[in-house]
C-alpha cells in the first residue's frame, strides 16, 4: 500500500516501471524517472490523485496503456527529448484515460492534451 507515499528516489539501476507499481498513491506529486528505464507499464501512475509531474529522459522506448488513468490533473511531463522523440516513443492506446489535462514539456516545444 503506497497511499501516504510523497516522494521517492528510485535507483539508477533501474531498467523497467512495472504496470501498476504507483497505482494509488495519492500523495505522490513528482516521480523523476531514472535514465536506464526504457519501458513503464500499464497504468503505472494510474489513481495517483496528486500527481502533476513525471520527469522523462529521451531514452523511453514504451510507455503502457493508461500510465496516468485516473490522476486528478493537470500533469505536465517533462520529457528531456525533442517532440519529434517523443512522438517516436511506442505508446499503447490509449496510455490515458481522456480526463487528465497533460502538458508534454519537449526540448523545443510544448504538446497539450486533453487526456
Amino acid at each position: 500500500d503506497c497511499e501516504a507515499l510523497a516522494a521517492i528516489q528510485l535507483p539508477d539501476s533501474l531498467l523497467l516501471i512495472d504496470g501498476g507499481a504507483f497505482s494509488g498513491c495519492n500523495s505522490l506529486t513528482e516521480i523523476t524517472v531514472p535514465k536506464h528505464v526504457t519501458v513503464i507499464g500499464p497504468g503505472a501512475f494510474s489513481y495517483c490523485r496528486n500527481l502533476k509531474t513525471i520527469n522523462l529522459h529521451n531514452g523511453i522506448t514504451e510507455i503502457g496503456e493508461g500510465i496516468i488513468n485516473s490522476c486528478a490533473g493537470p500533469v505536465a511531463i517533462n520529457f528531456r527529448g525533442t517532440m519529434a522523440q517523443w512522438k517516436a516513443i511506442s505508446r499503447m492506446n490509449p496510455w490515458y484515460d481522456f480526463k487528465t489535462e497533460c502538458v508534454i514539456h519537449c526540448s523545443d516545444g510544448e504538446i497539450v492534451d486533453q487526456i
